[in-house]
């Protein structure tokens, strides 16, 4: 509700391009490495890694993970930086959450994605214009790239 209300109030509309689970990422160093799927208790011994908070994130603060909220992780830290938060991932028992549209490329560092269990939350990947504005040939071209490499018919074609 919050996003919705903020692109009304600037004016700005949404497309989505896929949906899917939310995902932990985790490295080599963590017990948990190589299984396909835990439940959100499961992490609870291990280091939580995310950004620094911002509005959206302090909302995420309250998210109900199976019965855990970001907020019950005990061992949590915050990092600025993307490149530090993956070296702190392949190289310690820490994780952090995800999506699936970066399994692919975190796996080439060694880094697993497993899915949480018995969990609600739903991650969505969108693309956000301005109302009334119409997009380049270039942004047109991008965007179907985009859309084409991660939107949800290319599950189907896995």
């Amino acid at each position: 509700p919050a996003l919705k209300k903020i692109l009304e109030l600037k004016d700005l509309e949404l497309h989505e391009i896929s949906e899917g689970p939310l995902y932990v990422h985790v490295g080599c160093q963590n017990p948990l490495f190589g299984r396909e799927c835990i439940h959100a208790r499961e992490l609870l011994p291990h280091t939580y890694i995310s950004l620094p908070e911002d509005f959206f994130s302090n909302l995420n603060q309250l998210l109900n993970l199976d019965g855990i909220r970001i907020i019950d992780f005990s061992k949590s830290l915050k990092i600025n930086n993307y490149h530090a938060i993956i070296n702190m991932v392949k190289r310690t028992d820490a994780f952090i959450l995800g999506n699936q549209w970066q399994m692919e490329e975190l796996q080439k560092g060694q880094i697993c994605s497993i899915l949480l269990e018995k969990c609600s939350v739903r991650k969505k990947l969108f693309w956000i214009k301005r109302k009334k504005e119409i997009l380049s040939h270039q942004a047109e071209s991008f965007l179907n790239l985009i859309i084409a490499y991660y939107g949800s018919d290319r599950k189907k074609q896995r």
